[in-house]
């Protein structure tokens, strides 16, 4: 019979080894070795998790009356109260009309009526949510009615411009 030591995870066992002669059988095991589950245990119910996240109820707000408007913001609300979209332009026969593509204030004025323009030109500049948008001549021609001026409130697709041949 030989002794060994023997590594196995880190853990050293003793263990004996006996030769078996041809036709011999192996002795019954004088140690047993506990049975090892490969399973892992069952983790404990865990508690429902929070997001943290509060829903609140809905509430009503009432804004306070707004007492003072610009003129031009005074004329827009009663344009809109009469049911107009935007406010009477003269239209140039044969021209082209240039309106807002949104709603917003004409913060500089480049057109003058009379004046020459080509395809491209800057016209004005409306800024609509802190950004300024540069409004620009769709067609070559000559400015037959400006009816904006620098400073004005506008609407979505109000007239600003005509432009003629």
């Amino acid at each position: 019979m030989k002794r060994f030591s023997v590594k196995v995870n880190g853990q050293v066992y003793e263990v004996e080894v006996t030769e078996l002669k041809s036709g011999e059988s192996a002795p019954a095991a004088a140690y047993t070795a506990p049975a090892y589950s490969h399973a892992a245990p069952a983790p404990a119910a865990a508690a429902p998790l929070s997001t943290g996240i509060v829903h609140p109820q809905p509430t009503t707000y009432k804004a306070p009356a707004v007492k003072h408007h610009s003129a031009a913001v005074e004329r827009i609300m009663k344009q809109a109260a009469a049911g107009k979209s935007e406010p009477e332009a003269p239209i140039a026969p044969g021209g082209f009309v240039v309106k807002a593509p949104m709603p917003g204030k004409i913060t500089f004025m480049s057109a003058k009526e009379g004046a020459k323009v080509k395809k491209g030109d800057e016209l004005m500049v409306l800024e609509a949510m802190k950004m300024g948008n540069s409004i620009t001549a769709p067609v070559s021609g000559v400015i037959k009615s400006v009816n904006v001026k620098e400073g004005d409130t506008v609407l979505g697709k109000q007239t600003l411009l005509v432009i003629g041949e």
